[in-house]
């Protein structure tokens, strides 16, 4: 299903459903069981116990619901296009590249194309370009220790999956060059939700407090269909 109508779908969910409703485990749990099936307690409790687990224990359980996730992007066509727009230099890192939908779309726009995420497998198979490399880890250290910078750096729908988002920030920026291009969705952060996520954001305020950002950063944003998208221009 593509994000402009799992958006919609959420929209209606989390405003327009009773909140007697929409904050009830059985009414979760009944979508879910329809939606993602296998152990829905286990979605549900996500948010419950995600505070005691390790980054590489977020990363498990991430792969063993990863295949229940059917669309390409998490991205919209509108954050795509504005992604394409506010693209600088030759080369590009992108941090969750998920099944490799934006790095077809930037390898066959010229770019040199390097792709980060826990698991590379769909990405490899959906872009067959040796303008493109992909790097399986959890978190960015390795090209940090290995000095690597790159004139754009793209993020999308990642963060609010991790565990220490100003952290993952920093990595972000201490690797870019130019440009890093960040998206996030806009969504209430409800009690129960199919989303599987560590940070809920309803406001641009809301991330970039917890992002760090401040005042000071040479910082561009825009909501495109429910999604933040936010430009970082270095000095």
């Amino acid at each position: 299903m593509k994000r402009e109508h799992t958006a919609l779908i959420s929209t209606i969910l989390d405003r327009w459903v009773p909140p007697v409703i929409r904050e009830s485990r059985w009414f979760y749990k009944f979508i879910l069981k329809r939606v993602v099936g296998g152990d829905v307690d286990a979605y549900l409790d996500f948010r419950d116990n995600v505070w005691e687990m390790s980054p590489e224990d977020i990363q498990d359980f991430y792969k063993s619901v990863y295949s229940n996730i059917k669309r390409p992007t998490d991205c919209n066509e509108k954050s795509i296009a504005r992604i394409m727009d506010n693209i600088e230099g030759k080369t590009l890192l992108e941090f969750g590249c998920g099944r490799g939908h934006l790095a077809g779309i930037i390898t066959g726009a010229g770019y040199d194309y390097t792709g980060v995420d826990f698991d590379i497998s769909d990405a490899s198979e959906t872009v067959k370009d040796k303008a493109a490399k992909f790097i399986e880890a959890v978190d960015l250290s390795a090209l940090l220790d290995a000095g690597a910078t790159y004139d754009t750096v793209l993020c999308t729908h990642t963060l609010e999956h991790v565990s220490d988002i100003r952290h993952s920030v920093k990595e972000l920026l201490a690797l870019t060059k130019t440009r890093l291009i960040i998206v996030v969705p806009l969504q209430l952060n409800l009690y129960y939700t199919p989303d599987l996520h560590t940070y809920f954001f309803r406001r641009p305020g809301d991330f970039f407090m917890a992002a760090g950002f401040t005042a000071e950063h040479n910082l561009d944003h825009h909501i495109d269909g429910g999604d933040l998208f936010v430009s970082i221009t270095k000095q």
